[in-house]
């Protein structure tokens, strides 16, 4: 999101302080969830829907887990640290 700064401006609740801190945490999961879209996009592209569906959904007998679930873990960090940075 190139203009992070303007959601900060216009938020008069944000202090200087908390943006500072809030900026480089916005700035990192936008950057993260570009990437889950681009893999969600590229699996789409590359096998078509359903057969993207069980790449996302099969476990990994090595690993125990599959694609949407490290997916939707990596997404509790992300969930986590910004509600941590929000308090």
């Amino acid at each position: 999101f190139k203009n992070i700064n303007i959601i900060f401006a216009i938020t008069p609740c944000i202090t200087d302080k908390m943006a500072g801190i809030l900026q480089p945490l916005v700035r990192s999961n936008v950057a993260i969830l570009t990437q889950k879209i681009a893999l969600l996009d590229l699996l789409v592209s590359r096998y078509g829907n359903i057969k993207a569906l069980d790449k996302f959904t099969t476990v990994c007998p090595i690993l125990g887990a599959s694609v949407g679930q490290h997916y939707r873990h990596s997404m509790d960090h992300v969930e986590l640290t910004a509600l941590i940075a929000s308090s």
